[in-house]
């Protein structure tokens, strides 16, 4: 199964209408303790392949609540 949030451009702060999303997902993991997910951050093809590998880095943080979120 994926779920996607979306982000603004250049942006890796998680927008509002994520949050019913990452709700279901923290109830999910609440009641499935030994649940292991995968989370990916991406990006269009703007920017430098640097500058955009940051980016999808901070990202995918910003879902799981680490450093930079």
């Amino acid at each position: 199964m994926a779920l996607y949030l979306n982000f603004d451009t250049d942006k890796a702060t998680l927008r509002p209408d994520a949050e019913p999303t990452l709700a279901e997902v923290r109830k999910l993991l609440g009641q499935n303790p030994g649940l292991r997910l995968a989370v990916q951050g991406h990006t269009d093809n703007a920017g430098t392949p640097a500058h955009n590998q940051t980016l999808s880095e901070d990202r995918a943080r910003a879902v799981v609540g680490g450093p930079h979120a």
